[in-house]
Formats: structure tokens, sequence, C-alpha cells
């Protein structure tokens, strides 16, 4: 599979070839573009624009993104788990375990069963985030 760099929200190719080769039979799965120092600049400048919109981005819409993409970890999780297995030579079972991992982490933390306390929540339900907009601001 030929793979491309995502750069900028665009996704881009070309340059020297690098082979992505599995590590337990030696055979090429992938070639993905070397980044020029071109496409590294630019990478890093659209990391900065980013970093300035996330840092004005209201914690729940960051956590919606996170969420989103845990969903799209999810969907693609076998082709990921065979993906890892080949390229760092994991165990299948080691492979789906990580990206298990990856999917979980953004994940508000559960009630174990029989519990009764109240969990520790990772940000507030959107009736506190709605009574928190329209709240005076404290000084």
């Amino acid at each position: 599979m030929d793979y491309k760099l995502l750069i900028a929200g665009e996704w881009v190719g070309g340059g020297t070839l690098l082979e992505v080769t599995n590590k337990y039979n030696g055979k090429v799965i992938g070639t993905l573009p070397a980044a020029s120092s071109e496409m590294l600049d630019a990478a890093i400048a659209a990391a900065e624009r980013a970093e300035d919109v996330m840092a004005e981005m209201p914690a729940h819409k960051r956590a919606d993104i996170l969420l989103r993409t845990a969903a799209l970890i999810r969907e693609r999780a076998d082709d990921l788990a065979k993906t890892i297995a080949a390229e760092a030579g994991k165990a299948m079972k080691f492979a789906r375990a990580e990206v298990d991992r990856a999917a979980r982490s953004p994940s508000p933390p559960r009630k174990p069963s029989g519990c009764t306390a109240r969990p520790s929540r990772w940000m507030p339900s959107r009736r506190e985030r709605a009574t928190l907009a329209f709240s005076p601001a404290v000084p």
C-alpha cells in the first residue's frame, strides 16, 4: 500500500519513497514519502496554526474531536491491528490491545458495577456546560 503524508489538511506525496517492511518476514508492506525540508517546514507551520486554534476552542469541542477520533479508530480496528502487527512484528493480540487502548484513551471513566459513588468526570455534562456558558464570570 502506498501512503502519503498529511500536511496542513492535504495528503502529500512525491519525492524519495521509504519502504515499510514486515518485521517478521521482511516483505514490503507499503511505501511512504520521505518528508523534504519544505514539507517539514509546512507541517510545523500548520501545527503551530492549529495550536492557536485548539487553544481558543472550548474543552467540550476538543473532547468531541477526540471522541470522533476514537470512533474512527474502533471502525478501523482490524486494519490498524494488522498494520501494527506487520510493521512492528507484534503478535496480533498485542496489536489489537494497542488499538483498543488508543480508542479508549479519550473515554470518560466508568463507574464500577455495584458502586453507588459518582465517578469523577473528565468534563462537565451538557447541562453543566450550558449553565457555565450563561453564568456570570466570577472575579
